[in-house]
């Protein structure tokens, strides 16, 4: 689950937070086998963790 929030206390300036992983759940996603093979491995790749990030706009 993901969530982001855009905030303009006035215009020109926008505040934005966004979260990615919001509940840092653990995944794969994308094996690149389509079968398991006789060797018993799969390569996946995991889903990343929780990232959060917050940035300032202004618009001039």
């Amino acid at each position: 689950m993901n969530a982001f929030a855009n905030l303009r206390p006035f215009d020109g300036v926008t505040f934005s937070l966004n979260a990615n992983n919001l509940f840092n759940t653990k995944g794969f996603t994308e094996a690149e086998e389509g079968s398991i093979p006789t060797g018993g491995i799969v390569r996946a790749r995991s889903i990343n963790g929780r990232t959060v990030s917050a940035s300032v706009r202004f618009d001039f």
